[in-house]
């Protein structure tokens, strides 16, 4: 009888044992749990065709039970996915990851179940205000980012800190993206890897991540290097005037040379005085303003402008000034005849002169060209000149060779 008890008993521990074991053996976290419990069929959602572009990932998202379509005929690849759907996500991901066997309940809302499952598994610290709202990329990254552990997304991609383009270092989205991106998880929207974190993100798109977190043939292994950013910027000037409806252009000049993500941000301190675009400004009203150029890494150079209104008492006294300087330039024996002059200027601080000449040398021959004037408003100038292609020059050579004027 004992002997009976005793197999009994041994026949019990060990059947305890093997169930402890089988147990232990279903409740192993790891990626291999993710498997196929629907059935996709070919051309369930009308609105993925098999020619599109995350077909794949939208199949093995609804085959795993991550994702469901919005009908049952549609999947709603374009429409944006919301807060709530994106923790639903999260949350079923995590849980056939450690295999809790967890059953996500009907609630009300019906995301209430999942907002409780990713609280109590630490996938989300606090709540949201509207959980039907768009998610942002930026979200979509953090939520998500809470559903695996570092073994399940190891390294494939080599990301250097500092080389995705518009992911800010001490954001708070920062450590999850670049976790995502060297898992291989996320890749970017284009060869420099940009995320843009506060677009939204269609369900197609979710889609695609989604199955790249649960199955690793999905991922993709890409290599973004650390950005050389901007370490000064300057302008062509730094103190200017300028008429009212006439404008100047101002350069920016970014060193290094080499440095990436030159994007410049133009803004004027007061409009209603004069507007910039793209480095040209323009004069509104008589005033002062500042004009400020701003890098994407937020260094910056300004231009202080001054409007006037038009005066033709300045442009006639930069003009005479012209004409005294090429009077004292012009020191010939022979006949010089300006025939018209062209006086142009945007600034009361300089002006251009155009003169028109004919004149006659010794030996009789016709010159015509051109004699032109940049005068600043302080009476100093730079000087060319222009001749007619079809006459000698003979004259002007020689009055610029007899007084000395570079040409």
């Amino acid at each position: 009888m004992k002997k009976t008890i005793s197999a009994v008993l041994s026949i019990i521990f060990a059947v305890s044992l093997c169930s402890g074991i089988f147990a232990s053996a279903v409740s192993v976290p790891g990626l291999g749990n993710f498997v196929k419990v629907n059935t996709y069929t070919a051309g369930q959602y009308t609105d993925v065709p098999a020619t599109s572009w995350c077909a794949e990932n939208v199949k093995t998202a609804y085959e795993y039970g991550i994702m469901q379509g919005t009908t049952d005929a549609l999947f709603g690849a374009e429409g944006n996915l919301t807060i709530a759907q994106t923790i639903a996500m999260a949350s079923r991901i995590h849980s056939i990851y450690y295999a809790d066997d967890y059953s996500f309940e009907a609630s009300e809302p019906w995301y209430r179940t999942y907002i409780d499952y990713a609280v109590n598994h630490s996938i989300i610290s606090e709540g949201y205000i509207n959980y039907s709202a768009a998610v942002s990329r930026a979200g979509f990254a953090l939520i998500l980012n809470g559903a695996l552990p570092d073994e399940a997304l190891q390294s494939i991609s080599s990301i250097q800190e500092g080389s995705i383009p518009d992911v800010t270092v001490g954001s708070n989205y920062y450590n999850a993206v670049y976790r995502l991106y060297r898992a291989g998880v996320l890749t970017g929207n284009d060869a420099t890897g940009t995320f843009t974190p506060f677009s939204k993100i269609t369900r197609g798109a979710a889609a695609a991540i989604v199955s790249r977190m649960a199955n690793t043939s999905f991922r993709k292994s890409i290599t973004l290097k650390a950005l050389q950013k901007p370490t000064s910027i300057s302008l062509s000037m730094t103190d200017w005037a300028i008429y009212v409806g006439k404008g100047i252009g101002l350069t920016a000049t970014i060193d290094p040379s080499s440095a990436t993500g030159k994007t410049i941000t133009w803004s004027s301190s007061n409009r209603a005085v004069a507007t910039v675009e793209s480095g040209y400004v323009y004069g509104v009203s008589p005033g002062t303003t500042t004009i400020t150029a701003t890098t994407a890494n937020g260094l910056s150079a300004i231009c202080k402008i001054s409007v006037a209104a038009i005066s033709k008492d300045d442009g006639y006294s930069l003009a005479e000034k012209a004409v005294k300087k090429l009077k004292k330039d012009l020191v010939c024996p022979n006949t010089l005849d300006i025939t018209s002059v062209e006086f142009y200027s945007n600034s009361p601080r300089y002006a251009s002169v155009y003169f028109h000449f004919s004149a006659s040398s010794m030996s009789g021959k016709k010159s015509y060209g051109t004699y032109y004037y940049h005068v600043s408003a302080d009476g100093t100038s730079t000087s060319s000149y222009i001749t007619d292609p079809s006459a000698s020059g003979e004259l002007l050579l020689y009055c610029l060779d007899i007084n000395k004027i570079n040409y």
